[in-house]
């Protein structure tokens, strides 16, 4: 129904001005109810939800990983305050759709370069501690712009947790 009354609101739009602000938050709402449906999919994730903190973005990526950056597939990735997970969309029946668990990294632990390569669509986030060869994932997105809000959504998370324990420690 909310995809209806986007519609709707966006034939209106050059008729009442003040349906632009009520379409963005029909959409805000449409996109977080989106967000929680797919959240509630995941399958065996080690995490409990609670743990998982809010969910921020989430999407398909391809994702590389090893030495030669092997491409590993493409990945239904979710980034939650605490956590990035790595899912694989699967299907068991007509009609039912799960993401199954694959990995994750801690958000708080974890680093992140905003561009990687000349076409301006990839992406690396890797883990602090751990050598880069062993734990750095290249994420690809469709497009430089879907690249730019992943980076600026992970590295606003990642000032968010240094201000945090920069909080902590004084």
């Amino acid at each position: 129904r909310l995809d209806q009354y986007c519609q709707t609101l966006e034939e209106l739009g050059g008729l009442n001005p003040t349906s632009d602000s009520a379409l963005s938050i029909l959409r805000h709402a449409q996109r977080h109810g989106e967000d929680l449906r797919a959240s509630d999919l995941i399958t065996g994730c080690p995490m409990a939800v609670w743990d998982r903190g809010d969910l921020l973005r989430q999407g398909e990526l391809c994702v590389c990983s090893g030495g030669r950056r092997k491409k590993t597939g493409v990945r239904h990735v979710f980034l939650y305050q605490n956590y990035i997970i790595f899912t694989k969309h699967k299907t068991p029946n007509p009609g039912c759709s799960v993401f199954s668990f694959k990995h994750s990294i801690k958000t708080g632990e974890m680093g992140l370069t905003q561009s990687v390569g000349e076409d301006g669509l990839r992406f690396e986030v890797w883990v602090r501690q751990a050598s880069r060869t062993r734990d750095c994932l290249t994420l690809q997105t469709s497009s430089v712009q879907e690249r730019e809000t992943w980076t600026h959504d992970i590295a606003q998370l990642l000032w968010t947790h240094a201000m945090h324990n920069t909080g902590q420690s004084a």
